[in-house]
């Protein structure tokens, strides 16, 4: 549990509103936009720009110095842009005008898909990445997974889904045979030491954050309200791990995850994908299975598997299933 610091104190107010007042969202993606808005606050400074008489020029300057310089692609520079609108909309210094300020916009031109030999490929051996591309699993839904919540006879699993409007939501899901029989041999074998190392590693990071947060009592870099809330939450989060630690089915980290399905990639010669590249191909490929053994997808059982919100993002992925079968 790093501990977040920021150079500019409306950094700090919007981090605490993103984490506490506002939003409440997760602390990493707290962080992010904070550190967007420090890096922004920052750059009007340089330029002896008064951020509480910001124009559109200089929003549209600040965007093309981030695509000039740090080669942002238009992908990122969306989401810096979201992150400055939601600052200046929600942390308005009294009487400063409200505009309508130039945000870049990032369209998905395709999902990026895996057919099924590659995906093979890349998880083969791999019981974390199996279970992922299994479950069509987004990255941070892999750690939620419980033992206590895993039925080894019949193969049902609980999961949680992350992205739901940012409430967790519960699916049970049934683990492919082939799977199930990884997951088995797994639990029997190494994941004793896969949870040591685990462990080991956590609480090292949280009796780092610990001390730092101790040193920075007293001192003026973070409020001290903030002081005994990340405290608090450090000594909740060591609690947590002891007590939750053996209930842990897949005992690795969201950095762990996408680090070896990088390195996957990279040994078969793939640039560009990400580890949610599995979760796009395994929705893909159930849409392929339907229209090969049916000759139709079945909409609503493929919304309930992903976890959809809307039929609306399903539909993305039938199209896409679609002209691979039809061999477009």
């Amino acid at each position: 549990m790093p501990i977040y610091i920021f150079k500019h104190q409306e950094a700090e107010k919007f981090f605490t509103y993103l984490t506490s007042i506002g939003e409440k969202r997760p602390k990493h993606s707290a962080y992010v936009y904070s550190k967007t808005v420090d890096n922004f606050l920052e750059w009007c400074e340089k330029r002896k720009i008064d951020y509480k008489n910001l124009t559109e020029m200089d929003l549209e300057d600040y965007y093309d110095s981030l695509r000039t310089q740090l080669n942002y692609s238009d992908r990122t520079l969306a989401n810096k842009a979201f992150a400055i609108q939601l600052f200046l909309s929600k942390i308005r210094p009294f009487g400063m005008q409200r505009l309508e300020l130039p945000k870049p916009r990032y369209v998905i031109q395709k999902i990026p898909y895996l057919n099924f030999d590659m995906i093979k490929k890349i998880i083969s051996g791999s019981v974390p990445l199996s279970v992922a591309y299994d479950l069509a699993l987004r990255v941070g839904e892999v750690p939620l997974l419980r033992l206590s919540k895993t039925n080894f006879d019949t193969g049902i699993i609980e999961v949680q889904r992350l992205k739901q409007k940012r409430v967790k939501r519960t699916f049970l899901m049934k683990l492919s045979p082939e799977v199930l029989e990884m997951l088995k041999n797994y639990i029997h074998g190494d994941r004793d030491r896969d949870l040591n190392r685990y462990y080991n590693r956590e609480w090292t990071k949280l009796t780092k954050s610990l001390r730092t947060i101790d040193n920075l009592s007293g001192t003026n870099i973070v409020s001290q309200n903030r002081v005994m809330t990340e405290k608090t939450e450090i000594l909740k989060s060591m609690k947590e791990l002891r007590e939750n630690l053996n209930d842990i089915l897949l005992p690795f980290t969201v950095f762990q995850l996408q680090a070896e399905f990088k390195s996957r990639c990279q040994s078969l010669g793939l640039e560009g994908y990400t580890f949610h590249a599995l979760r796009h191909s395994r929705i893909t490929n159930k849409a392929l299975e339907m229209l090969k053994e049916k000759g139709v997808i079945d909409l609503i059982s493929l919304k309930e598997f992903a976890g959809h919100n809307t039929s609306k993002t399903t539909e993305i992925y039938i199209h896409l299933a679609e002209e691979i079968f039809s061999g477009k």
